[in-house]
């Protein structure tokens, strides 16, 4: 990031924490980080804000700061954390391209089982490759702190190679919240879906029952089920690189019952012919 990316984001943390954040963050002061002794920012050349956070009965702390003094207009988000008892850097990201702060995950230990560790944080996060979505209109402060939060602790789990891995409040990590948000704008936003629906009652005798198990709402919930089923874009999520709403076909959609949608997004992602084959053994 340049300076001015990084103030933007430091300031839109801080204005969001006053006027009222969901997250347990706040600001430190200067006397406050000073104090805490981070070797790593007593080194910067420019350190903008610091701010505490709480999840999941650990503290995070994140700063703006400009990282190396040989690069002076290169300026980090670093995540600081405690693994174990000392406070070690978790995560840092710089790489940004307006919409998204890129980082790799490259363990570097010398016990021969790094390859181990990035295999844990890829199961976990979808990626080793993390890019969060910056502020804007559509993506909130808070969403971008929780998802800087989830990737400093996928990073502990990983680093120590613990058994017992830490779950998003719905049970799932993100592969990325741009991509998420763009592929169920899709899903909500195509003019196909109906033209789908209609498609699928016709090839059903007038029934809408999931392409994956069967389900059927109408049978269920009688009237009120009526006419109901959930659309879901096929094309992977790794695959949606545009960042705008594209022209869906019949062909792009599966209608599935909202359990299957769910298991659908679930990280690992499954294709619909692999749910149902799932599905299928059970």
């Amino acid at each position: 990031m340049n300076r001015t990316e990084a103030n933007n984001l430091a300031q839109s943390i801080a204005h969001q924490i006053k006027t009222g954040s969901t997250i347990d963050v706040r600001e430190l002061r200067l006397q406050e980080w000073q104090q805490m002794n981070f070797p790593f920012l007593r080194a910067t050349l420019d350190v903008l804000k610091v701010f505490k956070a709480h999840k999941n009965e650990n503290d995070y702390w994140i700063a703006l700061t400009n990282w190396r003094k040989n690069r002076p207009d290169n300026y980090y988000l670093v995540t600081f954390g405690r693994d174990g008892r000392p406070i070690r850097v978790l995560c840092e990201l710089h790489e940004c391209d307006g919409l998204e702060l890129r980082w790799q995950y490259k363990p570097t230990r010398t016990d021969g089982r790094n390859e181990e560790r990035k295999q844990k944080f890829s199961e976990m996060y979808g990626s080793t490759e993390v890019s969060i979505s910056i502020p804007t209109a559509s993506v909130s402060v808070d969403e971008f702190l929780m998802d800087i939060l989830r990737v400093a602790e996928i990073r502990k789990v990983a680093q120590n190679l613990q058994t017992t891995a830490l779950f998003d409040d719905d049970g799932t990590f993100p592969e990325g919240r741009r991509i998420e948000r763009l592929h169920k704008t899709r899903e909500r936003s195509s003019k196909a879906v109906s033209q789908a629906k209609e498609k699928h009652a016709s090839a059903n005798g007038g029934r809408l029952p999931c392409e994956i198990c069967g389900f059927e709402f109408q049978k269920v919930y009688g009237e009120r089920g009526e006419n109901f089923i959930e659309a879901h874009h096929k094309i992977p999520l790794g695959e949606l690189k545009d960042d705008h709403v594209t022209d869906t076909t019949l062909d792009d959609l599966a209608l599935v019952c909202a359990n299957c949608h769910r298991m659908l997004h679930r990280n690992p992602f499954f294709t619909v012919e692999e749910l149902k084959r799932c599905c299928e053994s059970s």
